[in-house]
């Protein structure tokens, strides 16, 4: 009986020991988010950067790292938004000038 339970308790501990570190698929993820940031493709890598910060909450490197390049992500989705909102302006403008011809101001 004892030997049973030692043989179960040793091959626990073997095959718990197997496989990647937590901490080298919190890095593999964290990885590939950043790749698909260089590819910019934000959504994706913000999926991905999600997926750290829940199932990786322990490590704190990553997890840092993860939240920093999300506050990248969102800083260059404005960027690209403000060029964008920057450009409409101009052909707005100049559409409601043909528009503001039938209004009168008054001062």
């Amino acid at each position: 009986m004892k030997f049973t339970f030692f043989v179960i308790v040793l091959f626990v501990v073997c095959l718990s020991s197997c496989g990647p570190k937590r901490e080298d698929l919190a890095k593999a993820q964290y990885q590939l988010a950043d790749s698909l940031f260089q590819a910019k493709r934000y959504n994706d890598a913000k999926v991905i950067i999600d997926s750290v910060l829940s199932a990786f909450s322990d490590q704190v490197e990553f997890v840092t790292r993860s939240q920093d390049l999300l506050r990248t992500i969102t800083l260059r989705e404005q960027e690209v938004n403000l060029t964008y909102v920057d450009s409409m302006l101009l052909i707005k403008q100049e559409e409601l000038k043909v528009l503001m011809v039938n209004f009168e101001e008054t001062p």
